[in-house]
């Protein structure tokens, strides 16, 4: 075992990739900064013919690294395609002969599950939550749970998806929390240029109190009481505008709740950014009203720009939100509290700017990408080694 340990280690990464979102955040940093002298990484990316763009791919073929993509919707016959799609990965695995799959997502878990079992290869995933959305999510998510049980690790990206699990039998032993991490190379320097830029693209000047959210346009991401907290704050006198980027099937009911409340001047919807750090400066707050989370990556990002916070106490976000301290914390589904935390930050200049500060020194300090690669690749080893 010991010589094993030596050898490079062959890591087959199975992700489902619907959308950029955190999830596939998280995947492209793990490929970009996994040790390559110790890791061999090969990513298989699920991805449908029904995706506007296959960023996650794209992302893969501009950097030149090799990559498999398996097509999840290529069978007329809608209930062929898992089986088509658990032969192309079994075929895979038995091609590379991996000494650990690491997955991502539902469809990533059970298949990968039942590919690398009568193979014996170890299996370890990381779990980012459950979206509970409709009876259909729910049943997937409990086939999913129970998959998980049989998984040799299971890395959550916070202390209230470990607690999920467990409820949900996965044995505490087998589960690790390592919450999602960024990349500290970030030029403060440009912060100042950026804000300027993004703000005249959006036609919006110093004057305007711009609020910001990156990521899904769904369900459970409340973005509809920040469309209410929005309006309260327009009628209240204060010059708010507010700047959404991500793509989801809730835009069309966004774009229809801001134009019922006369807000179609204070929003803008930009679509999906391949940078939102370009972007993130240009907020004098991000707002984060979801009803669940795990850790999100766009907040970190943000408050590693001193971008002031205010999210819902939900997942993972309290393990990084100190109240008043990095950040402000509202009920999950209060426009009110999301209002009255907005209009605070807008008169009080200077526990915005300390907010900020502190906020920085949290992500420096705590959500080090590299650590986080350090204890990802800790995982591998453990696996193989068991």
């Amino acid at each position: 075992m010991k010589n094993q340990l030596k050898m490079k280690l062959q890591i087959g990464l199975l992700v489902t990739s619907v959308e950029f979102g955190g999830l596939e955040v998280v995947v492209k940093g793990l490929i970009e900064h996994l040790d390559h002298e110790a890791f061999d990484i090969m990513p298989i990316i699920f991805t449908a013919n029904r995706q506007k763009e296959r960023t996650l791919v794209s992302e893969l073929q501009k950097s030149g690294r090799r990559y498999c993509n398996i097509v999840v919707d290529s069978e007329r016959i809608k209930y062929m395609n898992p089986i088509r799609n658990l032969m192309q990965v079994y075929s895979l695995f038995r091609k590379y002969q991996f000494d650990v799959i690491h997955t991502h997502g539902y469809r990533a878990d059970v298949l990968g599950f039942m590919a690398a079992r009568p193979l014996r290869v170890p299996l370890v995933t990381t779990c980012h939550g459950f979206i509970p959305n409709d009876k259909k999510l729910m049943f997937y998510n409990s086939i999913d749970k129970f998959i998980l049980k049989h998984f040799n690790r299971v890395i959550a990206v916070s202390n209230d998806i470990a607690a999920t699990l467990i409820a949900g039998g996965v044995k505490e032993k087998n589960i690790s929390v390592i919450p999602n991490a960024v990349n500290l190379s970030h030029n403060e320097n440009s912060i100042n240029w950026w804000r300027s830029k993004t703000r005249e693209l959006m036609g919006w000047n110093d004057y305007h109190f711009v609020l910001g959210y990156v990521g899904r346009l769904s369900e459970e991401k409340g973005l509809r009481f920040l469309v209410e907290a929005l309006s309260d704050l327009v009628k209240s006198g204060l010059p708010v505008r507010l700047a959404i980027i991500g793509e989801g099937q809730q835009r069309e009911a966004l774009k229809l709740s801001v134009r019922e409340h006369g807000l179609q001047s204070a929003v803008k919807f930009l679509g999906f950014q391949r940078n939102t750090h370009e972007w993130l400066p240009a907020f004098d707050v991000f707002t984060l009203p979801s009803l669940m989370e795990g850790t999100p990556m766009a907040m970190l990002e943000a408050m590693l720009c001193g971008v002031p916070v205010v999210a819902s106490a939900v997942g993972g976000i309290p393990d990084v939100i100190q109240q008043g301290n990095n950040g402000i914390l509202v009920r999950p589904g209060s426009a009110k509290d999301i209002s009255e935390a907005i209009s605070l930050l807008y008169k009080n200049r200077i526990l915005r700017h300390r907010i900020g500060a502190a906020a920085r020194v949290t992500v420096r300090t705590k959500y080090s990408a590299k650590d986080w690669i350090n204890k990802i690749e800790g995982e591998y080893r453990k696996v193989v080694a068991s």
